[in-house]
């Protein structure tokens, strides 16, 4: 009898201790904003291949927000193959011959979607749309490291992160073409 007692008494704790240590391990959802840094290249062109971000050429810069998007200042075209703007850059990639914007996957702690906006101009705006899975044992953060598991482009799925955790990210796709030609946008990557 006493044995009985002792191994459902074992159990009991054992299992109590099992889910109090699956609720430590959980993603706190703050909703704490984040911006996730990437390597993945947004190349902007028109139905002809020409190169919607060259700043010498076309006053294109896109700008990402959640709810407003900033401002940014007219480029100093002093340095014609960098400009760093609202959180955001375009640079020229050699190898492409283009202009590449990049811009952080905006998110918020704990929570496995976020949506975000991309302004391409005053009357176009494009949505981009996250998908997230959390680790925790991150340095910074809180501990807690935010992977970019998808990530759609108007509704077009563009990328997904190949990551293995304690490893530098990897996309599946990082450069990631959009044409913008009368009102229609067209996107391909590579």
């Amino acid at each position: 009898m006493k044995t009985k007692i002792f191994l459902s008494l074992f159990i009991f704790i054992t299992l109590l201790t099992i889910t109090a240590c699956k609720k430590s391990l959980e993603i706190p959802k703050t909703g704490f904003e984040f911006a996730r840094a990437n390597d993945l290249h947004f190349y902007y062109i028109d139905g002809s291949g020409r190169d919607l971000l060259n700043l010498k050429y076309h006053p294109l810069l896109p700008v990402t927000f959640r709810d407003t998007a900033c401002q940014p200042a007219s480029p100093n075209l002093s340095d014609s193959l960098f400009y760093y703007f609202c959180g955001s850059s375009i640079n020229y990639d050699s190898e492409t011959k283009l202009f590449y914007f990049n811009t952080a996957i905006l998110g918020k702690q704990g929570y496995e979607t976020e949506e975000s906006f991309i302004r391409v101009n005053d009357e176009d705006i494009d949505t981009l749309k996250a998908y997230f899975h959390y680790i925790l044992g991150a340095s910074g953060g809180e501990g807690i490291y935010a992977y970019v598991d998808k990530l759609y482009y108007n509704g077009i799925l563009i990328t997904a992160e190949k990551t293995v955790p304690g490893y530098a990210n990897s996309f599946t796709h990082k450069k990631i073409f959009i044409m913008k030609e009368n009102g229609i946008t067209k996107i391909t990557s590579e």
